[in-house]
């Protein structure tokens, strides 16, 4: 992986604190996230960078929102298909069969 300030290839993981803004909610996490060793600027690694965001979505929903398995509980004790309950919750399908997937793999 190379940074895209310095073009440095030569990186480390570490834990890193960061307040991410969702409907004008802060979340603050505590994530592994990859670091250039040369100008100390954040990394793109699409595996960590992934992990971050479902913990930043999971933090949020902990406080403001349902939690992904009581939305498939849900989706499953209503007998809804993808397509009816997305439309009920006013959401794209495609979207809610990823959302399932990641939250009950």
């Amino acid at each position: 992986m190379k940074c895209s300030f310095c073009n440095s290839v030569d990186t480390e993981v570490k834990m890193h604190h960061q307040v991410f803004k969702i409907k004008n909610q802060e979340i603050l996490v505590d994530s592994s996230r990859r670091f250039c060793k040369n100008c100390h600027q954040l990394v793109y690694d699409e595996i960590l960078d992934q992990e971050a965001s479902l913990k930043v979505i999971e933090e949020y929903n902990k406080k403001f929102g349902i939690m992904g398995e009581e939305i498939v509980s849900l989706r499953h004790n209503l007998g809804l298909s993808h397509e009816i309950f997305a439309k009920v919750i006013e959401r794209a399908k495609k979207p809610l069969i990823s959302y399932e997937k990641t939250v009950c793999p």
